[in-house]
């Protein structure tokens, strides 16, 4: 009795369909290895399945593809070799992204040449600043000497 109501169950169509999970495919597939009796019903509705599907499908005789084949069938005249079209648009657009590009590298190698005198010349301002705060100190220590030499004291 547990064979009949499995197969009643509707889950053999669900199999055939391919709606099932996983897990109960597989337990389908061992049922059916079990049970001859099921496996001949999944046999069955794959058979029902086919012929159902047979018959909603048009049938073209060999007789009517070659009538629709030969009033497709056009006459075969010469093939006319074509030049293929150079479009110079195209290549002008190459060329622009090209020299667009090339520009574009060459700022930014005068922007890297620039940035890098900035920076020396930076360094030598701070430099230079150093120097001359070191004159002025040297500067303000000899002033009294310079005063005695001068005798303004």
């Amino acid at each position: 009795m547990e064979t009949k109501q499995y197969i009643e169950s509707g889950i053999l169509e669900l199999y055939v369909y391919g709606l099932l999970s996983e897990a109960e495919n597989i337990e389908v597939a061992e049922m059916a290895k079990k049970n001859p009796a099921i496996n001949d019903e999944i046999i069955a509705i794959e058979k029902a399945i086919v012929a159902l599907s047979s018959s909603f499908s048009p049938f073209h005789s060999v007789a009517n593809y070659e009538k629709i084949k030969a009033k497709l069938e056009l006459k075969h005249a010469d093939v006319i070799e074509l030049e293929p079209s150079r479009n110079w648009s195209q290549y002008m657009g190459w060329a622009a992204a090209i020299i667009l590009l090339l520009g574009i590298g060459y700022q930014y190698n005068q922007l890297d040449q620039t940035s890098n005198k900035v920076t020396t010349t930076t360094i030598e301002k701070v430099k230079l600043e150093k120097d001359l705060n070191a004159l002025q100190l040297k500067n303000m220590a000899n002033e009294p000497s310079v005063g005695v030499v001068r005798g303004e004291c």
